[in-house]
């Protein structure tokens, strides 16, 4: 699950669970102590990347991701039920499925901002990856450079920007660089807010799983690229190889 989708989680839940106590907590994760959380007042919910995190009264904070395949509900309990990780019940009830859920006593301020964040700063970012090598796919995918960022957002904005996911970072030009940056910040925005409205985001992809380029016809390409072995959709012909 990529950034803006876990923001607008943190944003659904805070509107429901902030400020109130837990009445009852259960799941099958190793690493939570469930019997610590009830009677405890959660004092905030927010994200950071593709991270959800709760601030409970006394205990610290817990965090949950979302990983490849994990999801979440509200008021009603899946059929699943024995693939829920983290249940937390207020008045309200959230439910967290095939997740990563841990427990921190705190967090520290992160150094870079999320790439929602109203406080992201283009030339900040450039600055972490001016002197950087390697495939821009594995750098774009970074967490401790671009948290929030993942393989739909990356794939969406090379193509925008017009950059093969296979080129190397440190071949390409600096004012390619800022147009990248530019796109990837634009199109998490709008994925952002696609999610906001509760509408599907296929219609808003321009390559993502697509079969023809949307520009030349040409046949997309689909391929496992860079150490992070991530699929990447690209066209030969409007996605230059640097």
């Amino acid at each position: 699950m990529e950034g803006p989708s876990v923001k607008v989680i943190a944003e659904k839940l805070s509107g429901l669970m902030r400020n109130k106590i837990i009445l009852n907590a259960w799941g099958n994760s190793k690493k939570i102590d469930f019997e610590e959380l009830i009677d405890k007042k959660i004092n905030e919910i927010f994200s950071y990347g593709k991270n959800l995190f709760f601030n409970i009264e006394n205990v610290g904070y817990i965090k949950i991701h979302f990983l490849m395949y994990g999801s979440y509900s509200i008021d009603e309990l899946r059929k699943e039920k024995n693939k829920v990780r983290l249940a937390l019940e207020t008045e309200h009830k959230a439910y967290f499925y095939n997740c990563s859920v841990t427990k921190l006593v705190k967090i520290e301020n992160p150094t870079v901002k999320d790439i929602l964040d109203d406080e992201w700063n283009i030339n900040e970012i450039m600055s972490l990856i001016k002197n950087k090598k390697g495939i821009i796919s594995d750098i774009l995918l970074d967490q401790n450079i671009f948290p929030g960022v993942g393989n739909i957002i990356k794939t969406e904005a090379l193509y925008l920007a017009g950059i093969h996911p296979a080129s190397k970072i440190e071949n390409i030009d600096y004012e390619k660089l800022l147009e990248l940056l530019r796109k990837l910040r634009e199109f998490s925005i709008l994925f952002y807010k696609i999610r906001k409205e509760n509408k599907g985001l296929k219609d808003y992809l321009k390559i993502y799983a697509k079969k023809s380029c949307i520009i030349c016809n040409n046949k997309i390409n689909r391929l496992r690229i860079g150490e992070r072995n991530r699929i990447s959709y690209f066209c030969t012909k409007c996605q230059k190889l640097y």
